[in-house]
């Protein structure tokens, strides 16, 4: 599993008709979650460890948010929940994004000023309006590396 990342696309072990991307490393199972490229797309995610600088808004608010140090940035909705060592945030997207993964650092900004940041995040995965955090999509299935450095599949529907 250490040498997978999520959205990766490339030396997976797996043959297939269609394009398969990492959607989750469980390290605990030694195991990854692949599935289409669709799949990688979250609407929003969870952050634990919020942390503003300088005073903190009392309900929410609209930012530009960045999940990667040359991510773009994209419009989004920051709901801050919890206080003291329980500070955590929900964040919706205004358009999907791209490969959001567990441990990275959001930071939120208005203009070029840094207002705060999470770590911690989880995807937030939403399926038939249900949401599911850090779930892979019912389409995904797992890849198990074996001993021998070969990959074998478990679950899902693979459509080879």
């Amino acid at each position: 599993y250490y040498r997978y990342t999520v959205g990766q696309r490339r030396g997976l072990g797996v043959a297939s008709s269609k394009r398969l991307f990492v959607l989750e490393v469980l390290p605990a199972e030694n195991a990854v979650v692949v599935g289409d490229e669709a799949d990688l797309m979250a609407p929003g995610l969870a952050g634990e460890r919020l942390h503003w600088i300088g005073t903190a808004p009392t309900g929410p608010l609209e930012v530009t948010v960045k999940i990667r140090s040359r991510h773009p940035g994209v419009a989004a909705l920051v709901r801050p929940q919890g206080d003291g060592a329980e500070r955590r945030v929900e964040i919706d997207f205004a358009e999907p994004q791209r490969g959001v993964t567990p441990g990275q650092a959001a930071v939120f900004y208005q203009g070029t000023q840094v207002l705060g940041q999470s770590q911690g995040n989880l995807q937030i995965t939403v399926i038939d309006g249900t949401q599911l955090p850090n779930e892979a999509a019912p389409g995904g299935f797992l890849v198990v590396p074996r001993k021998s450095g070969h990959a074998q599949c478990h679950g899902g529907p693979i459509g080879w």
